[in-house]
C-alpha cells in the first residue's frame, strides 16, 4: 500500500482533482514492510482493535456522522485516528481515496502515514490523502489557479516576504493624494532606523498582522470592505485590497490566500465543491482546537452534509492545549462543535505519558479555566518522583539549578541527555541557560532557532529558484537583482519601477525591455548588469528540464556565488557549508519516487516552514533540549524543567495588551504534560531580560497547586503607608482584565528571602512569601506615563485616539478609576476595548 500527504512530492502526471483528487497529493512511500496477508471480517477487525481501551475502541469504531473525540494530553489520540482509518480501508472497505486526514504540521502528517502503513493490511489498496491544511490547499489551488486568476506555477510567499511586499504597497499608497493624510499618522516615522522612504517597518508590520488576522478570521477583501468603519478601518481595507492585488500581479499567494482562496473557489464553483464533496466523504482532522475560523469555514464547505449516508466527520483534539490564539485559532470552534453539527462526544481520558503527581497537578491548574469541556485524566502508573519546586534568587541562580539536576540525575538514574528538556516562555530567557549549560559542558540544542532555509544565503538561492519558475515573483526578484552585486543600486531602482508602472508593475518585463533596448534608463551605468541578469536567467530557464541540484550548480558557477560569499568578511565558511547542504537537499530530493521537479521541491520547502510549524521544533537527540513552550507542542520527555513561572512572565504580559489568562494557563498546561516521570517547576525573584532587570512575582498559576507549597496570603497593606513602597506592587497596565471568579487570590502573593540551595517537594514545606524583604539592586518597574494621561485629559466621548497595536478608534466612554481614567474604544476592525488613556493619543 502507498501512501500519500500534500506536503510532499506529486507524480509527474498528475491527474485530475475530479478523477482522482487523493492520486493529485502523493509522496510514494512504497509498500510498507509490515504488509501482511489480506484478511477480512472479524478476525481483521478484532486485530485493529486489540490492544485499544474501550474509549479508544468506540472512536474507531463509530459510525456517527459527525464525532468529536476529546483526547486529553497523552491518550492516544493519533492512535484513535490512524487505526480509525484502517478500520474504515480494511473492514468497512471504505475506497481510500475517499478519506482525507488533515493536520497542521509535516511532522504530524509524515507520523500519521508511518501509522497507517502499518496498519492497512490489504497491499492493493489504494491511498488516503494525509495532509497539512496548507499543502492540501496549495494542491487544489494549482489544478484551479485560473479560476482564482492565478497560473499554476504561482509563489508561496513567507513571512519576510509579506512584509516586504506590504512595504511596496504602503510606500505607494502613503504617496496618494488621498490617503496620504490617513496613512502618515500610523505608518510613518520621522525617527531614525530601519525605514523606507519615511516608512516605519515595525509599523507595517503591525499592518500585516491586521491583514493576516482578517485572512485567519475568513474574512476577504470584499467583506474587509464592507466591515470598514471609520477612516482607519477604510485605510485596513484599501491596504488589503491593494495588497492582494499586488499579490495576485506578482503571481503569489500567502500562507492566509492558501486557506481563504480556496474556501472562496469552492463556493463560487458549485460544481468544483461537488467533486471534492463527493470524493473525499470522510473527512478527519487532527488537532482541531488549533483550528482557525478560515479553516473551520474550509472544512465546512468540504463537509456539506454530513448526515448524508456513507459520510463522517470526525474531529480529534483538546480544548485545554488551545495555546495558539495569536495566530488566529478559536477554541470555540471545538467547543462548539457538538451544538454546530449535532456530534456525539466521546473522551480519551487515560494518559499514558505521565506519572499521577503530573496529572495530578495539571488537572488542578487547568480545571480553574472557565471555558472548556470538563474531563479527567488518570494513569494507572505506580510509584513516581515527586514534582519539585524551585525558588531562586534571581535568573542565574535558576540556570545553575538546571544544570546542576541535569547532571545529577544522568549520575544517579543513567539517564541521557536527550531525556531532558527545559522549557521558557520566551526566547529571551534562553540566553542565560545556555550559558550556564555551556559552562558546565551539557550538550544541548536550542529548538526554534534560526532555521536552515532562513539563513541569507540560502533565501538568496532560493529567491533565484523561485525566480526561474515563476517569472513574476517580484519579491523574489527584488531580493536577487544586485546578488551578487551588479551595480544596480536604489537609483537605478526606483526608475525601473517607475518604468513597470505602465505594466501593471511587471518588474520581470520592464528589465527584459530595457536590455532589448526597447525601454531606456536616464544612466547607462546599470546597463551591463542589468543585460548580465536578464541573460543568466534566460540561460537557466532554458535549463529547467534538467535535475534541480544541476540547476543550482549551474546557478552557484555562473554567478560566482562562492566568490561572493568568501568575499564577505562575517561567518563566510559557514555559509559556504550552508550552500553545500542545500545541493545536498535537492540530491536528496531528487531520490525520492514521485514529482522531482524544481516547482516541486520549492513547494515543499516553504510548506515545511508555514506558521503551524514555526512554533513546534524537532526533537534533538543526544541533548538537552531547550525551547519555548510553544515549541514543546506535541513533544514528551523523561524529565522537564519548566523555569521563569513568574508573573508576567507567565502568564505573560505584553506591554498595552490584555493578557488572556486562560490560554496563558492552557500553555502551562501543556509544559506540565510533557513531562514524563519528572517535573522541576523554578522561577526568579530578579531576571534580566533585554538588558533589563525585572523584579518578578512567583506565577499566580502556581498558587494553591497541590505540593508546591505557594499560598495566597491576606491582603496586602496600602502601599502608601509604607516608606518604600514594594517593589513588586502591581503595575498598572492599559487594559483591564477581569478576574475569575474564586480566584482573585492569584494575584495577592507575598514573598520572603530565600536561600540559593531551597526548594520544596511535591507534599512538603509551603513556602508564604512576605512583605517584608531585603531589595535587591537593579532598575525599578517603570512608572506609569502620567504625562500623557494629563495630555488626555480633555478627552471625551465621540473624540479619535490612536493607540500603537490596535491603530485609530472612536471614544465611546471614559471612567476615572485608581490607576488612571479608562476609555471605551471603538477600533474598526477589533471592536470595543477598555484601555488607560495614557496608552492613547489623540489623533
Amino acid at each position: 500500500m502507498k501512501l500519500v500527504t500534500t506536503s510532499g512530492k506529486v507524480p509527474a502526471n498528475l491527474p485530475s482533482v475530479e478523477a482522482t483528487a487523493a492520486d493529485s497529493f502523493r509522496q510514494s512511500k512504497g509498500v510498507a514492510s509490515s504488509v501482511r496477508s489480506h484478511q477480512t471480517g472479524p478476525a481483521m477487525s478484532r486485530s485493529l482493535i486489540d490492544g485499544l481501551n474501550p474509549p479508544q475502541r468506540e472512536a474507531v469504531l463509530d459510525d456517527s456522522p459527525a464525532l468529536l473525540v476529546l483526547a486529553g494530553a497523552g491518550s492516544g489520540k493519533t492512535r484513535v485516528i490512524t487505526h480509525r482509518i484502517a478500520h474504515l480501508i480494511d473492514v468497512l472497505h471504505v475506497p481510500p481515496f475517499q478519506i482525507l486526514a488533515l493536520t497542521f504540521t509535516n511532522r504530524a502528517a509524515s507520523e500519521m502515514i508511518e501509522r497507517v502503513e502499518k496498519l492497512v493490511l490489504d497491499p492493493q489498496a489504494s491511498d488516503p490523502s494525509i495532509s497539512t491544511f496548507h499543502s492540501l490547499c496549495a494542491r487544489i489551488l494549482r489544478k484551479y489557479a485560473p479560476a482564482v486568476g492565478l497560473s499554476p506555477s504561482f509563489s508561496i510567499y513567507d513571512s519576510d516576504d509579506q512584509l516586504s511586499l506590504l512595504m511596496g504597497v504602503v510606500h505607494e499608497l502613503s504617496s496618494s493624494t488621498d490617503y496620504e493624510r490617513k496613512t502618515s499618522p500610523s505608518l510613518t516615522s520621522s525617527e531614525g532606523g530601519n525605514k523606507r522612504a519615511g516608512l516605519d517597518r515595525n509599523k507595517v508590520r503591525e499592518l500585516l498582522g491586521e491583514l493576516e488576522a482578517c485572512k485567519n478570521a475568513g474574512i476577504n477583501v470584499q467583506s474587509a470592505r464592507e466591515r470598514a468603519r471609520g477612516a482607519q478601518g477604510e485605510l485596513v481595507a484599501e491596504v488589503y485590497a491593494r495588497y492582494s492585488e499586488a499579490l495576485t500581479q506578482a503571481n503569489a499567494v500567502d500562507f492566509g490566500d492558501l486557506i481563504l482562496r480556496t474556501t472562496d473557489l469552492l463556493r463560487e464553483n458549485p460544481r468544483i465543491q461537488h467533486q471534492l464533496r463527493d470524493r473525499w466523504r470522510h473527512i478527519l482532522v487532527d488537532e482541531f482546537q488549533d483550528t482557525n475560523p478560515a479553516q473551520f469555514k474550509l472544512l465546512s464547505a468540504l463537509v456539506g452534509d454530513h448526515t448524508e449516508r456513507g459520510r463522517t466527520f470526525v474531529v480529534v483534539g483538546d480544548d485545554d492545549q488551545s495555546i495558539y490564539s495569536w495566530r488566529g485559532a478559536d477554541v470555540a470552534n471545538m467547543l462548539e462543535f457538538q451544538e454546530k453539527f449535532a456530534a456525539k462526544l466521546i473522551k480519551l481520558e487515560q494518559n499514558y505519558r505521565s506519572d499521577p503527581p503530573i496529572l495530578d497537578i495539571a488537572a488542578k491548574l487547568i480545571a480553574r479555566n472557565q471555558y472548556r469541556l470538563p474531563k479527567t485524566l488518570w494513569s494507572d502508573r505506580g510509584e513516581a518522583a515527586p514534582i519539585v519546586a524551585k525558588p531562586c534568587l534571581d535568573d542565574r541562580g535558576e540556570a545553575r539549578f538546571v544544570s546542576r539536576e541535569i547532571r545529577r540525575l544522568c549520575l544517579d538514574q543513567q539517564l541521557n541527555y536527550s531525556d531532558f528538556a527545559v522549557f521558557y516562555r520566551t526566547n529571551a530567557q534562553s540566553r542565560i541557560l545556555e550559558e550556564q549549560l555551556r559552562a558546565d559542558g551539557v550538550p544541548h540544542c536550542i529548538i526554534g532557532s534560526v532555521g536552515f532555509y532562513d539563513r541569507a544565503e540560502i533565501k538568496d538561492l532560493l529567491a533565484y529558484l523561485r525566480l526561474l519558475v515563476n517569472p513574476s515573483d517580484r519579491i523574489a526578484l527584488l531580493r536577487v537583482l544586485n546578488v551578487p552585486t551588479r551595480g544596480i543600486g536604489a537609483k537605478t531602482l526606483a526608475e525601473l519601477e517607475a518604468l513597470s508602472r505602465p505594466r501593471e508593475g511587471n518588474l520581470a518585463q520592464t528589465l527584459q525591455g530595457v536590455a532589448s533596448g526597447a525601454l531606456h534608463l536616464r544612466s547607462k551605468r546599470a546597463l551591463p548588469g542589468i543585460n548580465s541578469f536578464v541573460a543568466l536567467m534566460a540561460h537557466l530557464r532554458d535549463r529547467l528540464d534538467e535535475p534541480p541540484s544541476q540547476l543550482l550548480q549551474a546557478l552557484l558557477d555562473e554567478t560566482n556565488f562562492i566568490d561572493h560569499l568568501e568575499n564577505r568578511q562575517t561567518r563566510s565558511k559557514d555559509a559556504v557549508s550552508h550552500v553545500a547542504e542545500l545541493v545536498g537537499a535537492l540530491l536528496s530530493f531528487e531520490s525520492e519516487p514521485g514529482d522531482s521537479s524544481l516547482a516541486a521541491f520549492l513547494e515543499r520547502v516553504t510548506l515545511d516552514r508555514g506558521p503551524a510549524v514555526d512554533d513546534e521544533g524537532q526533537q534533538a537527540t543526544g541533548v538537552v533540549n531547550l525551547m519555548t513552550i510553544h515549541s514543546a507542542k506535541g513533544l514528551e520527555f523523561d524529565t522537564v524543567f519548566v523555569t521563569g513561572l513568574e508573573d508576567e512572565l507567565l502568564p505573560y504580559k505584553r506591554r498595552e495588551e490584555e493578557v488572556d489568562t486562560e490560554e496563558e494557563r492552557r500553555l502551562c498546561y501543556v509544559a506540565f504534560t510533557r513531562a514524563k516521570h519528572r517535573l522541576f517547576l523554578s522561577w526568579a525573584s530578579r531576571r534580566q531580560l533585554h538588558g533589563l532587570w525585572h523584579r518578578g512575582e512567583v506565577s499566580p498559576f502556581l498558587v494553591g497547586l497541590p505540593g508546591i507549597g505557594v499560598s495566597a496570603p491576606a491582603p496586602r497593606p496600602d502601599p502608601q503607608q509604607h516608606r518604600r513602597p514594594p517593589a513588586f506592587a502591581p503595575r498598572a497596565t492599559d487594559e483591564t482584565v477581569e478576574p475569575l471568579p474564586d480566584y482573585e487570590s492569584e494575584t495577592q502573593l507575598r514573598r520572603e528571602p530565600l536561600a540559593e540551595d531551597s526548594q520544596t517537594h511535591f507534599g512538603e514545606t509551603h513556602i508564604v512569601y512576605d512583605e517584608e524583604e531585603v531589595y535587591p539592586t537593579g532598575p525599578r518597574p517603570a512608572k506609569r506615563n502620567d504625562k500623557r494621561e494629563r495630555a488626555n485629559k480633555e478627552l471625551t466621548p465621540g473624540d479619535h485616539v490612536t493607540h500603537s497595536r490596535y491603530g485609530v478608534g472612536l471614544v465611546l466612554e471614559l471612567e476615572d478609576r485608581p490607576e488612571g481614567v479608562m476609555a471605551t474604544v471603538d477600533f474598526p476592525m477589533t471592536g470595543h476595548k477598555s484601555i488607560y488613556t495614557r496608552f492613547l493619543r489623540r489623533y
